[in-house]
């Protein structure tokens, strides 16, 4: 066979390929349509329509890959502004979701229709006054318990006392959700619930009872109301696993040891209105590097942020002008405070930070305790501002004599030989210099 004959058979070879290969594709234009765009699967729900006995959680589902899911659980149609489906729902009587997806089609609609017939309030112990309800001991099983709205002849559920506390905690429940009707969350309401999840909360709760959260050690995050005032006395006392918190705008105290060894806890924002923290509110908050505690707070109280080990800077509070006893006592991580807005300052305020090196002291200063910068060992400058050398303890900068590091005491050049002449600052006196 000569050279020419072979090149034409290859030729003739590709464009019977060619051929083919574009009657194929011509077949798969007309089955598909060239412009025609896909459509996203209509979503599923993971219970049955009809009658329910309990309460429970929906979960919704897509099968076309990278979908988002929106869902409504009023009766309305799902559209663009609905909520986002991110995780099971509390089922309701009726449930209608929508799926999308970019450069799809959205789904058709997909319903859900449900007969709730349980009387819920049958699972817990009550008692009524007033025309109230009031819920007690939680008898149930279930992981996901939805706090009924009104219980006995119709009455509105206003108050939760104890409803979860067993004396060996309930190891069981994961998800709640409080309705609208509730004001008050009482004492020790979720303490001990050591799987809980997620609460979600009704907009009216005011309050949360001393150890309403307590040792709820799967806790991650918690949303709390608008509306809500107080948070009791450790009312999340040891949640280790919590990471977020939101305060709403209204909230005006925080209890005693509210959020102490909270190791997960980052970061505080609280709103403007808040007036009180209490004792050891954020101790031993480890992972806390960061607090914003608003314009009403006027002092830290004491112990408040104790052994914070990673707290970088003072809690941005402007209007703070008393820190009492051992406020930040063991902060490990402060490197530099200035307190000219401090008129007090309780006992050990400072003592142990280990990396504080610059302290800035203003006019209001009268008294500096016992250990208010005691074993600081990394402190070199103090900055002082009061014109009348404030009264100090043998004991106000003391520390181990043998790291204790070269310090300048910087004062106002008016009043340098008062610094230099009074009693204990003398003990000072060739480390005192006119600022």
């Amino acid at each position: 066979m000569i050279e020419g004959e072979t090149m034409n058979r290859k030729n003739a070879s590709w464009a019977i390929t060619l051929t083919l290969f574009t009657v194929t594709l011509g077949f798969a234009s007309c089955a598909l349509g060239v412009d025609e765009v896909p459509v996203v699967a209509i979503p599923g729900f993971s219970l049955e329509p009809g009658p329910q006995n309990r309460a429970r959680l929906v979960e919704i589902t897509c099968s076309t890959d990278g979908a988002l899911i929106r869902y409504t659980v009023d009766g309305s149609e799902p559209d663009s502004t609905s909520p986002v489906y991110s995780g099971p729902i509390p089922i309701a009587e009726t449930m209608k979701a929508i799926a999308c997806k970019d450069g799809w089609d959205t789904s058709s609609c997909a319903e859900a229709l449900y007969e709730l017939t349980y009387t819920p309030y049958t699972d817990f112990g009550r008692t009524s006054a007033g025309g109230q309800v009031t819920l007690g001991i939680y008898i149930g099983s279930d992981e996901y318990v939805a706090i009924p709205p009104t219980a006995d002849s119709g009455m509105p559920v206003t108050a939760l006392n104890q409803t979860f506390f067993k004396v060996d905690g309930n190891t069981v429940i994961k998800r709640v959700t409080v309705p609208e009707s509730v004001t008050t969350i009482g004492d020790s309401v979720f303490s001990g619930c050591s799987a809980l999840l997620s609460v979600d909360i009704g907009s009216k709760v005011t309050s949360l009872g001393n150890g309403a959260f307590l040792r709820c050690t799967s806790l991650t995050a918690i949303e709390l109301p608008d509306g809500l005032l107080s948070i009791g006395n450790q009312a999340f006392y040891r949640c280790d696993a919590l990471e977020t918190v939101s305060f709403g705008s209204k909230l005006q105290s925080i209890g005693v040891q509210a959020f102490f060894m909270c190791d997960a806890l980052k970061e505080i924002d609280a709103p403007d209105s808040l007036q009180t923290i209490g004792e050891l509110a954020f101790a031993h908050c480890e992972a806390l590097e960061r607090a914003s505690l608003g314009s009403s707070l006027t002092e830290f109280s004491p112990h408040a942020f104790e052994g914070c080990l990673r707290l970088s800077s003072l809690p941005d509070a402007p209007n703070v002008t008393k820190m009492l006893d051992s406020a930040f006592e063991n902060c490990d991580a402060l490197e530099t405070v200035d307190l000219g807005s401090i008129n007090e300052l309780g006992y050990s305020v400072f003592q142990g930070c280990d990396s504080l090196n610059s302290v800035v002291l203003g006019y209001g200063i009268t008294t500096m305790p016992y250990g208010v910068f005691g074993w600081c060992h990394a402190l070199t400058s103090v900055r002082l501002y009061p014109m009348v050398p404030p009264t100090i303890d043998t004991y106000t900068f003391y520390g181990d004599p043998s790291l204790m590091p070269d310090r300048t005491y910087y004062v106002p050049f008016a009043v340098l030989s008062d610094y230099q002449a009074a009693d204990v600052w003398k003990t000072f006196k060739d480390d005192i210099v006119a600022n």
